[in-house]
């Protein structure tokens, strides 16, 4: 398999700007006093945006992304009292590998789709774990989220540049 990976601008976009839902959280997080969890989502969110806007495969800021991504899903899966965040655990799993696999043979509009997935479930998660959330909340996140992406890659996916690490 090829080590360097070439993401395209499109999908460096949707994801840089995507990182900004995890303000939702960060917001319920700190209402409820929630300290660690909420330096942690902070961290996640400031380091998932620097690396998706200067996009270097396996430079520091990847590192820092996946383990304050990985940290943040391991203080929900520790401290949660709903069992059914348990249900999320092999989801999560299917998708972190399905789109590495993605990745790593270029193929990034199948990437684009399974990361835009696993990121959704992680941020049910954090919201199920900070306790916010209902059917409505659920519907209105859910049509902003699908929107939003998809104005995204409208608007940037026919700039075709690949930046290359």
């Amino acid at each position: 398999m090829n080590n360097i990976i070439y993401f395209p601008y499109y999908t460096r976009v949707i994801f840089s700007i995507g990182s900004l839902w995890m303000l939702i959280p960060i917001y319920y997080s700190y209402n409820n006093n929630n300290v660690i969890f909420n330096f942690n989502l902070i961290f996640n969110m400031f380091f998932s945006i620097l690396y998706w806007v200067f996009n270097n495969h396996n430079n520091l800021f990847n590192y820092l992304d996946k383990f304050f991504s990985t940290s943040t899903l391991t203080i929900i899966i520790y401290n949660t009292d709903n069992y059914i965040m348990y249900l999320f655990i092999p989801f999560l799993y299917f998708f972190i590998y399905n789109g590495r696999k993605l990745m790593l043979n270029n193929k990034y509009e199948e990437h684009l789709i399974i990361h835009l997935i696993f990121r959704y479930i992680a941020f049910w998660q954090c919201c199920i774990y900070l306790k916010h959330y209902n059917f409505h909340i659920f519907k209105i996140y859910t049509n902003i989220y699908i929107l939003s992406n998809y104005i995204l890659y409208k608007i940037f996916k026919n700039k075709n540049i690949y930046l290359i690490k």
